[in-house]
């Protein structure tokens, strides 16, 4: 059995491990799927090395998460080996995907160039799997089925990525009962919060954290059961805190 409602993640690029590049799309996609009910329980960051991704994907399913979701090596350069170590990992061919290579054709056409063997990269699919489309460039998302966990392949470029994550909201990624409410407290110091803290750990069904910011502590509560979050609530309420959002993460 899968491990319910939660998604795992590799991020795939050699330009994400030297820090060059920031991996603001986990970021976006974690949000994205914490708002609808789903928990991310691990990330991982991989080199543009096939067997490094072929064995953290084999490791992933391992652990039968819901989703698996990786992100990045979609390209048409050799270094863009991400399906491939998908297939390898699933003991599958890649197969030219006669719907995705009309897309790839399209856009050429309107870019003025030709749909050479590399470009016929972008629209090579996972057999047995179902592309994804991506309406801000050739490289067709992946979405395929293994045992129980739900494996989607996206593309790393943040303005491709975002809206593609977009449109599997509630079509792939789908909403589950867990809800959960955001709080901040006025003071700036979480050991001023030891009392409540101990508060929230008694209550059963409902899982916390707290992040000290620059603006105060915010405290998150999560819970399947209303009454359970209702309690947390009132205690949360009861130290002066104020329903909250976290801020924006910074990117620089």
């Amino acid at each position: 059995m899968p491990t319910s409602e939660e998604a795992e993640f590799i991020v795939v690029g050699n330009e994400i491990l030297s820090g060059h590049v920031a991996d603001t799309n986990s970021a976006y996609a974690s949000r994205r799927l914490y708002e609808i009910g789903i928990k991310t329980s691990r990330k991982l960051v991989v080199p543009d090395d096939l067997e490094a991704i072929s064995e953290a994907i084999r490791s992933a399913l391992s652990r039968k998460p819901r989703y698996l979701i990786i992100i990045g090596g979609l390209g048409a350069t050799p270094d863009d080996v991400t399906k491939e170590a998908l297939a390898k990992a699933l003991g599958k061919k890649l197969v030219l995907n006669e719907g995705a290579l009309r897309w790839v054709e399209e856009l050429a056409k309107r870019r003025g160039v030709e749909v050479d063997e590399d470009r016929k990269k972008y629209a090579m699919v996972v057999e047995g799997s179902e592309p994804i489309p991506n309406k801000r460039g050739a490289a067709c998302g992946i979405r395929v089925r293994c045992g129980e966990t739900e494996v989607v392949v996206l593309p790393g470029p943040p303005r491709e990525f975002v809206p593609m994550m977009d449109s599997l909201i509630g079509v792939v990624f789908k909403p589950t009962h867990l809800t959960y409410q955001v709080y901040r407290l006025e003071r700036k110091e979480e050991v001023e919060y030891r009392e409540l803290f101990r508060e929230l750990s008694e209550i059963e069904g409902v899982s916390w954290g707290s992040y000290p910011l620059e603006d105060g502590v915010y405290v998150r509560i999560e819970s399947k059961e209303p009454k359970a979050l209702d309690r947390a609530k009132k205690a949360i309420e009861r130290f002066g805190g104020e329903p909250a959002s976290f801020p924006e993460p910074k990117t620089s």
